[in-house]
């Protein structure tokens, strides 16, 4: 009798361990500026096109688009394909590093967003504010949130990686 409720156990023990969910990896972050940036095009000044377009180096191989137009407006976008959104005032992002959230996966870190501090004039003057960026699978970023300290800026990061959400779609470069 002990040898058959031993193996019922054992049998319950091994059906346990081969149905357990591994846990969702939490989210972590990672910083980094943006390096290695080189002007893609640029509008002719002849015909009064005042604008620049770059291609930065993000985190890894993830690239960043950079775009400014009127020499202080200028936006920024993640992703493969070009796209860019938010005015900045001029590259006054690039004065921080960028916090890249994700989450490592065979130790390998796989970003999901990105907060990016920047200043912007706003209704009510210029304002230092944390904009959230969202990774999309189609290649592009959009800004899924902004927040006025990183905690707040990290749960809008977190809750965008499952979520569809945008503020705005990105302007395709």
């Amino acid at each position: 009798m002990k040898l058959l409720w031993l193996s019922v156990l054992l049998v319950l023990a091994a059906l346990l361990a081969s149905t357990r969910v591994e846990a969702k990896p939490s989210p972590v972050s990672q910083y980094a500026n943006l390096t290695g940036c080189k002007m893609v095009a640029v509008g002719d000044v002849e015909r009064g096109e005042d604008w620049g377009f770059l291609r930065c180096n993000g985190l890894g191989t993830f690239p960043a688009w950079y775009m400014c137009q009127d020499s202080a407006r200028c936006k920024l976008g993640f992703g493969n394909k070009p796209n860019a959104s938010v005015v900045f005032e001029a590259t006054s992002f690039l004065s921080w590093p960028i916090e890249w959230r994700g989450t490592v996966q065979r130790n390998q870190f796989k970003p999901f967003a990105a907060i990016v501090r920047g200043r912007w004039s706003g209704i009510e003057g210029p304002a230092t504010t944390l904009f959230v960026y969202r990774f999309r699978s189609d290649g592009t970023s959009c800004v899924v949130g902004e927040a006025r300290t990183n905690e707040a800026a990290r749960r809008i990061a977190d809750k965008a990686a499952n979520d569809d959400h945008c503020m705005s779609e990105p302007d395709l470069l």
